[in-house]
């Protein structure tokens, strides 16, 4: 009983040593921008497709490498927050309409009324 134990703890020990790597190419905000700066690091085409495993991953040698494609991935990070952000403020400014007039004798045009966006 012992022994399996131990063998399943050594076994998740292993994985553990992985946990950085994973974070790092499982990453929902990493684009192809992305992953063609990383794959020039890993000196191989380490974009996901339908065969990728992590033992793929791993026999490239890329846990030597987080120290380059951390910060990919945590700019990736970033920027997806960001287009997150920008979503939701469209949805929200979407329904919103406002009302131009004519800026006096030019061929510009100013907002009728700014009560509306001035409204906390």
């Amino acid at each position: 009983m012992y022994g399996m134990c131990d063998k399943i703890k050594d076994e998740i020990e292993g994985f553990k040593e992985h946990a950085n790597l994973i974070q790092v190419l499982c990453n929902p905000g990493l684009r192809g921008r992305h992953w063609s700066r990383m794959s020039e690091i890993a000196g191989a085409n380490i974009t996901p497709d339908a065969s990728t495993t992590l033992q793929r991953m791993i026999n490239l040698n890329l846990t030597s490498k987080l120290d380059e494609l951390e910060p990919i991935s945590s700019g990736a990070t970033k920027e997806y927050s960001l287009e997150k952000a920008m979503d939701r403020m469209q949805l929200e400014w979407e329904p919103m309409e406002f009302n131009v007039v004519p800026y006096r004798d030019t061929d510009l045009n100013i907002m009728a009324s700014v009560e509306e966006i001035q409204v906390p």
